[in-house]
């Protein structure tokens, strides 16, 4: 392991050392710089600031832009969430009436109640569905059963969007949506479903279920 030898080796030896090499080392991964990475960070102080000035400049520009495109979609009565086609009287199209939730409460208002607010924790999910985990206050994972809490209130987050989902999709039939729009909000209800099926199976394998054995051992 490079960690495993003095600075001037590693600079010698490997003078063109990847990105992972110098962050094994300790090295600060900024191009060109040779100083020591900070302990909570892959950067050296001076970079550090360097880069959250960068990432605060690219947020900025990513909320203006958001800004304008959502002005875009009131102005033209599109889909204030994809930009597509609204449902009559509403902001939303039928797929992200499902996809939010909220599809059960346009068709029947008085059926169901609504969801509590979504877990708050530092827990993002990625485009395949999975959950992961960022921005811990310190290093390491969570606590096993603080991640199985966290994916099994996604679990269930999913799941009721899937049952809202199914029930506004099937009162969609006979409506003025075009088949095309009909089956792409019912695609979105089973998808709900589909996720809600990988956290869970995401916990059963936390816990060695599908191999039958003991995660502890």
């Amino acid at each position: 392991m490079l960690a495993d030898f003095p600075r001037s080796v590693v600079d010698e030896a490997r003078p063109l050392a990847t990105r992972e090499d110098r962050k094994v080392a300790g090295v600060c991964t900024y191009d060109g710089c040779g100083e020591d990475a900070d302990d909570e960070s892959v950067e050296c102080p001076k970079h550090r600031r360097k880069s959250a000035r960068r990432k605060a400049r690219w947020r900025k520009a990513k909320r203006k832009l958001a800004r304008k495109l959502l002005a875009k979609r009131i102005q033209k009565k599109l889909c204030m969430r994809c930009g597509r086609k609204r449902l009559s009287g509403h902001d939303h199209c039928a797929k992200c009436f499902i996809a939010i939730g909220e599809g059960v409460h346009v068709v029947c208002p008085k059926n169901g109640d609504k969801k509590s607010a979504r877990i708050t924790a530092n827990t993002s999910i990625d485009a395949d569905g999975r959950s992961r985990y960022r921005g811990q206050g310190k290093r390491g994972q969570p606590k096993r059963g603080a991640i199985d809490a966290k994916d099994l209130g996604y679990a269930l987050d999913a799941l009721g969007r899937g049952v809202k989902g199914l029930a506004f999709a099937d009162a969609l039939e006979g409506t003025a949506l075009t088949k095309a729009q009909r089956v792409e909000a019912r695609g979105e209800a089973l998808a709900q479903l589909d996720q809600a099926q990988r956290f869970i199976e995401d916990v059963l394998d936390r816990h060695g279920y599908f191999g039958k054995t003991d995660p502890d051992e």
